[in-house]
């Protein structure tokens, strides 16, 4: 996540971030998940997805983005 301080006019505090991910539209997308230390609850709302990323296991989800924009992922 971007600092408090690094963050320009119209940006959405605690939900910037410095390196974002770019996914393809109409294509089927994977993603795995896992903790080294304590559990993770993980989400994106635009997509309706909710993981939880556990040490010690793989959790695997699949979608597909119909639409571009920019969405925000975070932990709930």
């Amino acid at each position: 996540m971007i600092p408090d301080d690094d963050l320009v006019f119209g940006s959405l505090r605690l939900l910037e971030v410095d390196e974002r991910l770019l996914l393809p539209i109409d294509t089927q997308i994977g993603i795995i998940t896992t903790s080294d230390d304590v559990i993770h609850s993980w989400s994106i709302p635009s997509f309706g997805i909710k993981m939880y990323s556990i040490p010690g296991r793989f959790n695997y989800i699949q979608t597909t983005i119909f639409r571009e924009g920019t969405f925000y992922g975070q932990c709930s």
